[in-house]
């Protein structure tokens, strides 16, 4: 987990931690209340809220459709919202969310943070890569409906916040 320094200027991370996104991830897991708001924890319905918001200010043009079946959250929108890759993987890092207004962050990490498992795929490439947790852990059942979901140009995340039992 990377250490805070308040007293230097930037956002929290210094120069040495910013290069590494699993520090951010294990920040960002350590930082619930921050992250998800006081009180709150994560599940499917509040990640994938998180997520679609964004999405939505990214891709106004791009429609969203979220579902929670079994335990899985799956998020899809018509348009790939990270395409053109950019340069940071807001999957991995804290990354600063202009579109959001002041003191914003994207929600992706949220993703990885809080999710047991979790993965993403793209029309493009239907092979999913997993953000969070263990390939095994990601059903084949889920992986097919994950992509029975998406059209033909555009991005889905598929997450459980609880391990399977």
């Amino acid at each position: 987990m990377p250490a805070m320094h308040p007293d230097e200027p930037g956002d929290g991370f210094s120069s040495r931690d910013r290069n590494d996104p699993l520090d951010a991830v294990a920040w960002a897991q350590t930082r619930p209340d921050l992250l998800l708001g006081k009180g709150f924890s994560a599940s499917p319905e509040l990640l994938l809220d998180r997520l679609q918001g964004a999405v939505r200010i990214l891709e106004p043009e791009g429609r969203t459709w979220c579902e929670v079946r079994e335990g899985w959250g799956y998020l899809t929108c018509t348009v790939d919202w990270l395409s053109p890759a950019p340069a940071r993987d807001p999957f991995l890092e804290v990354v600063p969310f202009v579109e959001a207004g002041p003191n914003s962050g994207r929600p992706e990490i949220l993703v990885s943070a809080f999710s047991a498992v979790a993965a993403t795929m793209t029309a493009a490439d239907l092979e999913p890569r997993l953000l969070a947790g263990r390939e095994r852990d990601l059903d084949p059942a889920v992986v097919d409906h994950a992509r029975s979901l998406l059209g033909p140009t555009g991005r889905l995340v598929v997450l459980r916040v609880q391990p399977a039992i």
